[in-house]
């Protein structure tokens, strides 16, 4: 797709050949109010990440080159990361730690032909 647009004076300017779809991409993102391609929120109590995208962008090679740099950013910003878990990590490091041994323990009785009164057997 060829893209020219003309000026207050008449002349008109050749901007390029573009992609269907990239041309779509940016009309979307220039037509929304939203000022930003991607925001990334931080919760250090709860030690959490998460990456607000622009509609436009979601599932697109553009928005995962977007994510990519602004991760890249964020951590050159702030490269050492915090040495004390929080409660709620410590938590959630004790919640998957049972959830693997019982996805284990679960493993070896259905490998060893299952429970009987409760107890697996040999």
């Amino acid at each position: 797709m060829s893209l020219r647009v003309q000026t207050a004076n008449g002349r008109t300017v050749r901007l390029g050949s573009f992609s269907p779809g990239l041309v779509n991409q940016a009309l979307a993102f220039a037509t929304d109010p939203r000022p930003v391609a991607l925001t990334m929120l931080n919760a250090p109590l709860i030690e959490r990440k998460q990456v607000l995208i622009h509609p436009a962008l979601i599932n697109t090679v553009l928005g995962r080159h977007v994510a990519e740099a602004d991760e890249w950013i964020f951590r050159y910003t702030d490269p050492a990361p915090p040495t004390a878990r929080s409660e709620l990590g410590r938590m959630m490091d004790a919640m998957r730690s049972q959830a693997e041994l019982y996805s284990a323990a679960f493993s070896i009785v259905t490998a060893t032909g299952g429970l009987r009164g409760g107890r697996a057997e040999r």
